[in-house]
């Protein structure tokens, strides 16, 4: 069975058959090095490291954030959101 599914992109809109409309995500980044782990993780006062990792990472998706990528070497933590409506 043969499956076509047209799609027309038309100024950041998606147009799907049937007239439905999709907005396309815009999506903001942030990066933290580990001395910015660190330094959160200080202001947790938690008891153990994962404990403290645990509560850095919960405030941060409370923000929207979530993780996408930590690099082995550098230990950066890149985060992404839905960017604001304009």
């Amino acid at each position: 069975m043969n499956l076509r599914l047209t799609a027309i992109v038309l100024g950041g809109a998606i147009l799907l058959p049937g007239g439905c409309a999709k907005q396309e995500t815009r999506w903001e980044y942030k990066v933290l090095t580990a001395s910015d782990i660190l330094a959160e993780l200080e202001k947790t006062k938690a008891e153990d490291l994962r404990e403290g990792v645990h509560a850095v990472l919960n405030n941060l998706g409370r923000e929207g954030w979530e993780v996408i990528l930590v690099t082995d070497k550098s230990g950066d933590w890149l985060f992404k959101r839905p960017a604001p409506q304009e």
